[in-house]
């Protein structure tokens, strides 16, 4: 985060990441979770006192997928994320979630899939996003 006179203004940042993974008979089921602190939230000028109006992203992250793979190789997952900003930041809450479909083709050399994301923000409501694409490996 840049200062006016070109500096740049320094504080610590701790975060903390906790994931887990657990898969059994075509079911899979992932977790993640996010938690960043910092000592000084907005950035200040040189003076100790002007803020430049740059934060730290602090708060909570939330990612939790679901999937199953069924015996003809076509999977479908599910996934939802959220991102909660500390309010002193002033950044949008995002929350979001994915279903998703999948083939694979010659064992997981090749796969192909789609996925429709519903996207919920403070400043943006109701965004879809359709995406396609595959996944060659050699």
């Amino acid at each position: 985060m840049f200062q006016s006179n070109g500096g740049l203004f320094q504080t610590d940042i701790t975060t903390l990441f906790v994931d887990g993974v657990i898969k059994y008979n075509g079911f899979a089921m992932t977790g993640e979770y996010a938690k960043r602190s910092s000592d000084v939230v907005e950035a200040l000028e040189e003076d100790g006192i002007t803020k430049t109006g740059d934060v730290v992203g602090v708060g909570n992250a939330l990612n939790l997928q679901g999937s199953y793979l069924f015996k003809n190789n076509f999977e479908i997952t599910m996934r939802h994320t959220s991102l909660d900003f500390d309010m002193i930041t002033r950044l949008s809450d995002v929350k979001q979630t994915t279903f998703g479909i999948s083939k694979y083709v010659v064992g997981h050399k090749l796969k192909i899939q789609a996925d429709l994301s519903f996207t919920n923000s403070n400043e943006i409501k109701d965004n879809i996003h359709f995406r396609t694409g595959f996944d060659f490996h050699f």
